[in-house]
């Protein structure tokens, strides 16, 4: 005997047995049945349009709401997740998974076991991703990045500074020398003066 679900384009032939009961008649009947088969309709409960993920997040996707209308005649719908970035998500009606970072358009496709299917999408965005803890001690120490070179460049500033310091320090003890050397020439010339002056005074 047929099934519910095999009833889709069938043609039924009935045979009615009529009697009186003295006599009787065959009355052969055919029976076309046709399945007037409707598409699913997919719908996305999850997630949001225009919803923004971080690359860490599992991001929640679920077909519920999703339905066919020709249920009554056993269809199953199968269900396929994709992403215009990643490809293939899932195949289930709910599924959990990370993208990749930039602008997807997410598409939920049903079909039904006749082949027909319905789909629908939704733009999200997967950005900003999050640096790791540089101290797990302390989470709030900042990262600290030295620029290209940053090395190289403190040893020139070091040499340049000990250089100046070197020509500094040779400019001012060749001045203390030059004040010694002056204050001894007039020190000299003062005890020198006053010898004459006293000659003087005695040859008067």
């Amino acid at each position: 005997m047929p099934t519910t679900g095999d009833l889709l384009n069938e043609s039924l032939g009935l045979q009615l047995i009529l009697t009186d009961g003295l006599a009787f008649s065959l009355l052969n009947l055919t029976i076309d049945i046709e399945n007037l088969e409707e598409d699913p309709v997919a719908q996305i409960a999850a997630p949001l349009p225009n919803a923004t993920f971080t690359p860490a997040e599992e991001v929640n996707f679920s077909g519920v709401g999703s339905a066919d209308p020709d249920e009554v005649v056993g269809d199953l719908l199968r269900y396929e997740w994709s992403s215009s970035i990643d490809g293939l998500l899932g195949t289930n009606e709910t599924i959990r998974t990370r993208l990749s970072v930039g602008n997807h358009s997410i598409t939920l496709t049903v079909t039904d076991v006749t082949g027909r299917r319905d789909s629908v999408s939704v733009p999200l965005r997967v950005c900003c991703a999050t640096s790791p803890d540089p101290d797990p001690e302390n989470p709030t120490t900042p990262l600290r990045h030295d620029p290209p070179g940053g090395a190289a460049f403190g040893i020139a500033a070091l040499w340049w500074v000990v250089a100046v310091l070197v020509i500094s320090a040779v400019a001012v003890a060749g001045m203390l020398r030059r004040t010694a050397r002056l204050r001894q020439e007039a020190a000299t010339s003062a005890g020198r003066r006053p010898r004459r002056a006293r000659g003087l005074d005695d040859e008067e």
